[in-house]
């Protein structure tokens, strides 16, 4: 910064000092700067332009603090070339005050030359009437800019003063169907529109509110319709914004048609509800299809379950074998056509559970064992020695996926051994991890197949001559069920020494649960053995609600072997009735296995009315529904029906017989 005496002014020059009040009084801007390009005076009106109040608070400044860089540095040049030629000149800047910038101006620059002749210091005017005229013209430019984007815009714009349309562009009266703009000044916008909107307001109201909104929060959004000459209603997409002009706030209003976007979110809600429409339609396709074709298949598999072996020659005995076999078989494609259709549709639901893993994979082992001993194999569960007594995960899907994987293990092994086993692991994050494995010695799988077992529909030998029957989608399933849990699913193999397919799903340790020792070949026990019952099993009474017959007659032989009292009824309200009018001689009922289709009433009608009774104790009879709708989420359905349970047909009469000591121990 530099800083000048009274003295050094007047050794820049006589002139100066002298006509002082002069310069003050001048309608142009004057400064004057030493050889050091600092300002050693200036008058009033460069003092104003620069932002400052009184010249005596400019003086000692740089220019460099003044101007930008780049005309500071010009300044300097012109000052060095003007004391080498003494030629005054004139300086054409833009931007010039660097405090608030005011476009292009003309500097006139002269030398002040002292008494000897020489260039002292450098004097600087300018007129800055100049100054105003460039800032009209500029502003002039930008209205002419603002005025084309607006004329030329393909959006429909107008301007609102009080409630009313005082300008508006030609692609609003286009869009409208108007010829001239002068046509859409002093209307109300409710006026260009419907009586009401579509949210049932009046548009003369709701365009009120609206404009209020936008002059309350400065801008506003919305959707509005509007009406054309010819009548027709059209929606437009408003954005209202608040802009001074003249002192005053007033509304820029732009819109845009939004028809053939209306258009194209109406057509994809079509297709949406479409979509939907079809899923509902396939889940209630395949509802029909599993109970269509699981009623025919538990009437198959019971009887042929039913037959004792004694009352059969060795050769007929092993026909009835093969058919049994060759049914189940059958199921298990049903079933997995059932589960992939389930998946795809969205249906297969999860529920989270406490389950007692070993007990779990002993069931799987118990399932199987028989499958494994006809082909001279040992099936072997294998649980850590230490294992939480039960762990949160969904049991359904876990014994579903080991039952799938070991029964491929034991079909693709000839000789040698198959290992269940189970382990807890703890990742890094502390989050558990319950990781189980099937083992087998096998053929194997090829490398170049690895990547591709879990597809939907491969197999690892798809030629026609291949020994192993199947469809393919039993381990694409697996994988889907562990990836629906958020865990992950792999194989390992070598071709000629076996397979072992690895899971690992994401758990919690089950509630009240400790650690306790499970030994590596304990037996699971038995689910009900310890449950406490009012009477016998053999004492009790069931009743059999069922339609078809052949079911009625699986059902009824079974529950004879085991020396159950039962009867039968053909549809829900012979259940009704049989409840609420008894004969003298019936009896008293204990449980019903309700099948859920029926004609006249159907099971989950008929529990609903059996629930309303007044009678407390009918009203609170166990009920187990019998189902061949395998759709996932149906057992929610029955049990918020009021009944007590439910078994998917074909009936596993093993699983029945503990669930009917079940509900009975409540």
């Amino acid at each position: 910064m530099h800083r000048h005496s009274a003295k050094a002014l007047s050794t820049a020059g006589d002139t100066a000092c002298n006509e002082h009040d002069v310069l003050q009084s001048l309608s142009f801007g004057v400064f004057w700067l030493d050889q050091d390009y600092g300002i050693a005076g200036c008058n009033t009106v460069f003092a104003l332009d620069c932002g400052f109040a009184r010249a005596d608070k400019i003086v000692g400044r740089s220019v460099y603090h003044l101007f930008s860089d780049s005309l500071s540095q010009r300044i300097v040049s012109e000052c060095k070339l003007l004391k080498l030629d003494g030629e005054p000149r004139a300086i054409d800047v833009a931007d010039l005050f660097k405090p608030k910038s005011k476009s292009v101006t003309t500097f006139s620059l002269t030398g002040l030359k002292n008494r000897d002749g020489r260039i002292a210091g450098y004097s600087f005017s300018y007129d800055p009437g100049q100054l105003l005229c460039e800032n009209d013209r500029l502003n002039r430019e930008n209205e002419q800019k603002y005025r084309t984007l607006f004329e030329h815009s393909d959006e429909g714009m107008w301007l609102i003063r009080d409630h009313y349309f005082t300008n508006a562009n030609p692609s609003a009266a286009r869009m409208l169907g108007y010829e001239n703009v002068e046509a859409l000044s002093d209307l109300h916008p409710s006026e260009l529109s419907p009586e009401f909107q579509p949210d049932g307001q009046p548009s003369f109201e709701k365009a009120g509110k609206m404009m209020e909104l936008a002059k309350a929060n400065g801008r506003h959004r919305f959707e509005w319709d509007h009406k054309k000459k010819s009548g027709e209603v059209f929606p437009v997409d408003v954005t209202l914004t608040r802009v001074p002009v003249d002192g005053q706030d007033i509304l820029l209003c732009t819109w845009r048609d939004m028809t053939e976007q209306k258009a194209a979110r109406e057509n994809l809600r079509e297709a949406r509800d479409a979509a939907e429409s079809m899923t509902r339609l396939k889940s209630e396709f395949l509802s029909n299809m599993s109970h269509e074709i699981r009623t025919p298949m538990t009437g198959i598999l019971g009887m042929l379950s039913l037959i004792p072996e004694g009352e059969l020659s060795e050769r007929n005995w092993d026909c009835l074998q093969k058919a049994h076999m060759s049914a189940q078989a059958l199921l298990n494609i049903i079933n997995d056509i059932l589960d992939l259709s389930r998946l795809e549709a969205g249906r297969t639901s999860v529920e989270i559970t406490d389950v007692d893993v070993p007990k779990t994979v002993q069931q799987v082992v118990d399932l199987l064992e028989n499958k494994a001993h006809e082909k001279g194999l040992q099936l072997k569960a294998d649980i850590a020695e230490k294992f939480p007594s039960s762990v949160k995960t969904d049991g359904r899907h876990l014994r579903q996926v080991l039952l799938n994987l070991a029964g491929n293990a034991i079909k693709f092994t000839n000789k040698g051994e198959v290992v269940i086993g189970a382990e807890i692991a703890k990742g890094a994050d502390g989050q558990l991890f319950l990781k189980c494995h099937v083992k087998d010695t096998g053929i194997g799988i090829p490398a170049h197949k690895l990547d591709s077992v879990f597809n939907r529909f491969q197999q690892v030998d798809s030629s026609a001559s291949r020994s192993h029957e199947g469809t393919g989608l039993g381990l694409s399933i697996c994988r889907e069920l562990v990836e629906l849990h958020g865990g992950d699913i792999n194989v390992e193999s070598e071709p000629g020494k076996g397979s072992q397919f690895n899971m690992t799903l994401p758990v919690e340790i089950g509630r009240d649960c400790g650690v306790e020792i499970v030994q590596k070949t304990a037996k699971a026990t038995e689910a009900y053995d310890d449950l406490s019952m009012d009477k016998e099993f053999n004492d009790i009474h069931v009743l059999i609600a069922e339609d078809n017959t052949v079911n009625q007659m699986v059902i009824s032989r079974w529950l004879e072997n085991l020396g159950v009292s039962h009867e039968v009824q053909g549809d829900g309200a012979q259940v009704l009735t049989r409840l609420t009018s008894p004969k003298s001689d019936d009896r008293a009922v204990d449980v019903i296995l309700m099948d859920i289709q029926m004609p006249v009433i159907g099971g989950l009608e008929a529990t609903q009315k059996i629930r309303s009774f007044n009678d407390a104790e009918l009203a609170s009879l166990p009920i187990i529904a019998l189902t061949a709708n395998a759709m996932a989420g149906q057992g929610d359905a029955y049990v918020a029906a009021g009944m007590n349970g439910y078994m998917s047909k074909p009936i596993d009469f093993d699983a029945l017989e503990a669930e009917i000591k079940r509900v009975l121990s409540r």
